[in-house]
């Protein structure tokens, strides 16, 4: 059976082989695209800054020092309250269903990097998952633009957030509320610890792999598919590795 004969396309131009040969082929390229991974990620210079609209690193930072309980300011639901009376119920859809959507996004001198790019992704895993954003899209850029300057910030770090609230508990979600709010940070200054960058960084394969199209809203930046991120960086740091190659 391993030597049967299969019609493939390469490039647009039809192949004849046998499985075997696909095989050694397929198992070649996945081998191709682990080293190039890590290639990039050791020597790229973006790696210092990984700030792409589609590439989102930032999201399970390692920076130490980051404590939630802080002076500031957030946006939330269209309001500038205290950092610290920025809360929500413990009976929230979002939390117990993983049902809310984000980005993360870096301001340099003041200025978003491809802020409008993240708000369109936003607003467009809000479609995907079901979430109606009860603002427009300039709405929640002024919304960035003007928390960047009342928190007195230059470079710092940016999320929004929309998720669904305490209105209507349980899977169905024809009378969820749904919530907005946007917060900015300075202290998570890069990716990987400046001294694990120049000891050499570690990487090994996660046991999670990306669920398939069919299986999770892989196309929506949601908070439910990351729990698979953040148990591979934990299998990572739990034994001795900087991060982990999903």
């Amino acid at each position: 059976m391993d030597n049967y004969r299969v019609n493939t396309v390469f490039f647009g131009i039809p192949l004849f082989n046998n499985r075997s040969l696909l095989n050694r082929v397929e198992n070649m390229m996945k081998k191709l695209s682990v080293f190039f991974a890590i290639f990039i990620l050791l020597f790229s210079p973006l790696a210092s800054f990984p700030v792409s609209a589609d590439i989102d690193p930032d999201d399970d930072n390692d920076s130490d020092g980051y404590d939630a309980n802080r002076d500031g300011i957030i946006s939330m639901n269209g309001e500038f309250i205290d950092w610290n009376d920025a809360k929500c119920h413990i009976i929230t859809q979002g939390m117990h269903y993983a049902s809310a959507v984000f980005e993360g996004e870096r301001a340099y001198n003041g200025k978003i990097f491809k802020s409008e790019e993240h708000t369109k992704r936003l607003f467009k895993s809000a479609e995907i998952v079901g979430i109606k954003i009860p603002y427009s899209e300039d709405e929640i850029n002024k919304a960035k633009d003007e928390l960047i300057s009342k928190m007195a910030l230059t470079d710092c770090y940016v999320r929004p957030i929309a998720w669904r609230g305490s209105q209507q508990m349980g899977l169905s979600t024809s009378n969820a509320d749904i919530n907005v709010a946007i917060a900015v940070w300075d202290d998570w200054a890069s990716y990987f610890k400046i001294e694990d960058r120049k000891a050499g960084l570690k990487l090994i394969t996660s046991p999670w792999k990306r669920p398939s199209p069919d299986t999770a809203p892989c196309e929506a930046k949601a908070s439910g598919p990351y729990v698979i991120c953040t148990m591979s960086k934990e299998f990572a740091e739990n034994k001795g590795y900087n991060d982990a190659l999903m």
